[in-house]
């Protein structure tokens, strides 16, 4: 009897909602989620009448389609709010269980009914019911039970009449119930009700399959389209180092009550700046990387610049000086404190992102390699994520779901929904969490997840920038740092403003970020001389929203320097001819310079007839050599290999000597001989030496005799100089040699014709270089003091 009573209350809830009057005015439907728990529980029947829009208010519960679903997906939530538009009212709705209300709204269209009445429990028994056995059990085993009852008085002509009847009704109840049971939450008016013939009874259906374990959804957060999931593991440094490739002096340690990892010695000595290192590599798919950091030092002038650096693919791009927690230079440890620092990796192009921290002692009290004992820096660093997020207020923030419905809010107070990309607005300044999890009524739900977000609202201060110092290719500047992330400064020869900023040049590589209030420094290089310049900043936080433009500042970089007192000599001079001729004079100058000076304009004056200068022309090589000659080469006893760079047959040097002085095409002086008697080098017959006045390697002041030296090395009568080796002696064009011997040039003797040696001053007929060392007189070839050695008379010409 409990068996019938059971059938009869399942085909009577099944079949009146498909009858008149009852038809198209009340549906049935079981509960399968604890959306609506306790009010409605799982596994619960729900009887829905239709209600006009007009007629529903807060509260009530509903049976509706879910909108958009391409199969047809039934719904039982409570009416959270309503939007009464001149057509069609507009419902929302939420699940007694669920914390947040749905991501629709619907209309009547979409709506089957009020919900009038709930039988608990008698869900269970139809799912039951939906399965092969159960429907086996609901149609057959009570048939068997008639039919047993039945055979025993199968002579009653009303039992054969019975029998059929059943039959009939059996498998025309079963049918509708069948497809009911197997196709619930689907719409009641699209079941067909199937004959008798419809059933095979030779082809028993096949059991389906077993259902496959279901997954729930996964859901990514993007911030501006980058994901901000998780990519460092043990960024807060739980009990080891996994993860992350360290060096020097590295250790973990609780700090304020959380673990820290502590890069360089807080011991006597910070340790090696450069061997101090934590480093790891990530994915660039980040929308955020931040890093908790306290920095200390007990450093003083001058200080570690930096102490603390953070590099990305080898860049600097946030650094801290032992000065910028001790500006005063006071003894004793400094901190900045707990601090914070982000930015957002979308301006590195690379597809992997090093990530490195350095930190120890630099700088001139902690050069590279030596470290400054007792006075050390180091810093501690914990909550290095890619998950904690600084965005802007009109930053787009998305959801994207493996599966199924994706649901997030902002805040519990609001308990806001969004269904796809949305702002968050001015007002939410200041740090928040995202809320959000996916969903599928088909599919276990998704563990809600959270996600710290700092909302920047308003900008950065504007920068001040301050002029420093200007070289011929370089303008320094300086400003105070506001705490932003990036700072961009550009340049332009034109002058900037607001509107043509983002044409102007770029530095790169760009500044490095450093802590608020830190005084910053940058040197632009690669300028035109002599050039002005326009130079303007901006900075960024995190987020990537800029400040507005500093103060536009004017700098001029400086003119290429003209040539100034010793950038060019006079390095050898052979003003007693050649074997050749009294007149095969010749001059030589040296740069000593790395530029090529041009030598339009410049002169040397005394150098020619009657005391008239010498024109030059062309231009001297950097550390090269000028050549002005007599005669060409091939007129000149100098070697046909070595050209003159200037021919020039109007010189004519003194003898006795006399002071040649370079000067530049403005008439400054560059270089000059001593005055009076040449300093050096050797003036003999056609048979005898002739050996050239030469400069010292190292120059010095062209008017001291001690700079100067008679060219006495055997190399310098080489062919590679002369046409011919003999008593020539010099190196036009080309270094000095002399300057390898081991004697040096203190002073100018001279000889009598008896061959007595005197110093200078003293009557002589003519004079005779001898070189001479502190404790000896160097002996010079043998013709040196005879009197064959004194001039001919054809070199009297030579004399002015």
């Amino acid at each position: 009897m409990v068996v019938g009573a059971v059938l009869v209350l399942l085909i009577g809830i099944t079949l009146f909602p498909l009858l008149p009057p009852w038809k198209n005015y009340y549906h049935t439907r079981t509960v399968l989620t604890g959306s609506m728990e306790p009010s409605i529980r799982r596994g619960s029947v729900v009887i829905n009448q239709w209600t006009d829009q007009k007629n529903l208010k807060t509260g009530d519960v509903i049976t509706f389609r879910k909108p958009d679903s391409p199969t047809p997906i039934f719904i039982t939530h409570r009416i959270s709010g309503i939007n009464a538009g001149n057509v069609l009212f507009k419902f929302s709705t939420k699940g007694d269980a669920n914390p947040a209300a749905d991501l629709w709204q619907i209309t009547q269209a979409g709506m089957e009914g009020r919900v009038i009445f709930v039988i608990p429990f008698l869900g269970y028994l139809i799912e039951w019911f939906k399965s092969p056995s159960g429907f086996m059990l609901m149609v057959f085993l009570p048939l068997a039970a008639f039919l047993f009852r039945e055979i025993r008085d199968l002579v009653r002509p009303k039992a054969v009449l019975s029998l059929f009847i059943w039959l009939a009704m059996s498998i025309n109840v079963a049918a509708p119930v069948r497809a009911y049971f197997s196709s619930a939450p689907a719409e009641i008016s699209e079941i067909r009700l199937e004959t008798a013939a419809s059933f095979e009874t030779s082809n028993p259906p096949v059991p389906p399959p077993p259902p496959p374990v279901l997954e729930p959804p996964s859901t990514t957060l993007n911030v501006n389209g980058r994901s901000v999931a998780e990519g460092i593991t043990n960024g807060n440094f739980s009990g080891d180092l996994s993860g992350w490739e360290s060096g020097g002096t590295v250790a973990l340690e609780t700090v304020d009550g959380k673990s820290a990892a502590r890069i360089g010695s807080n011991g006597e000595s910070g340790g090696d700046f450069t061997a101090n290192f934590l480093r790891r590599t990530v994915d660039n798919i980040f929308k955020n990387i931040s890093f908790n950091f306290n920095f200390n030092s007990s450093d003083y002038p001058p200080y570690d610049s930096p102490g603390f650096q953070f590099k990305v693919n080898d860049r600097p791009l946030f650094e801290i000086h032992a000065a910028d927690v001790n500006p005063d230079g006071q003894e004793g440890l400094h901190s900045t404190g707990w601090q914070n620092f982000s930015f957002d990796p979308s301006a590195f192009s690379e597809s992997a992102l090093d990530l490195s921290f350095y930190a120890g002692d630099s700088g001139a009290n902690g050069a590279t390699g030596n470290g400054d004992t007792y006075f050390p820096s180091y810093v501690y660093l914990r909550e290095i994520t890619t998950t904690k997020i600084t965005v802007a207020p009109e930053s787009g923030i998305s959801l994207s779901a493996t599966s199924g419905q994706t649901q997030d809010w902002t805040d519990f107070k609001e308990m806001t929904n969004y269904s796809g990309p949305f702002s968050l607005g001015e007002s939410w300044d200041g740090l928040h969490k995202v809320n959000y999890y996916s969903f599928d009524p088909n599919l276990p739900p998704e563990p809600i997840k959270s996600q710290a977000v700092t909302l920047v609202n308003g900008l950065l201060a504007a920068l001040t920038l301050v002029e420093s110092s200007s070289t011929v290719d370089s303008v320094t500047l300086q400003w105070v740092a506001n705490g932003g992330a990036v700072y961009d400064l550009r340049y332009s020869t034109d002058p900037i403003t607001k509107e043509s900023f983002d044409n102007a040049t770029k530095v790169d590589p760009w500044p490095v970020a450093r802590i608020n209030g830190a005084e910053t420094e940058y040197t632009v290089t690669g300028l035109t001389p002599d050039t002005t310049y326009y130079f303007a900043v901006k900075s960024a936080d995190a987020t990537g929203k800029y400040s507005e433009i500093s103060n536009i500042v004017a700098m001029a970089t400086l003119p290429v320097p003209g040539p100034k007192l010793g950038d060019v000599v006079i390095n050898e001079v052979m003003w007693m001819g050649t074997t050749q001729s009294s007149s095969d004079e010749w001059l030589e100058l040296r740069n000593l310079t790395g530029e090529e000076i041009d030598l339009a304009g410049w002169r040397i004056e005394n150098g020619g007839t009657a005391g008239n200068a010498i024109d030059l022309s062309g231009s001297i090589a950097p550390g090269g050599y000028y050549l002005i000659a007599h005669y060409a080469s091939n007129g000149s006893a100098i070697s046909d290999v070595i050209a003159a760079d200037l021919v020039w047959a109007g010189i004519s040097l003194n003898n006795e000597g006399e002071q040649l002085t370079l000067k530049d095409s403005d008439g400054a002086v560059i270089d000059q001989t001593p005055s009076g008697m040449w300093p050096a080098g050797v003036h003999k017959d056609s048979s005898g030496f002739h050996q050239s006045m030469e400069r010292n390697e190292i120059p010095g002041d062209g008017t001291d005799p001690v700079n100067w030296h008679t060219c006495v090395d055997s190399g310098c009568n080489s062919a590679v100089y002369w046409d011919s080796e003999g008593t020539n002696y010099g190196t036009p064009r080309e270094a000095n040699l002399s300057a390898n011997d081991k004697t040096t040039l203190d002073y100018r003797t001279l000889a009598t014709p008896s061959g007595e040696i005197t110093t200078p001053g003293a009557k002589a007929a003519s004079p005779e270089a001898v070189l001479a060392t502190s404790s000896a007189i160097l002996t010079l070839p043998e013709t040196v003091g005879s009197e064959s050695a004194q001039p001919a008379a054809t070199e009297s010409a030579n004399e002015k």
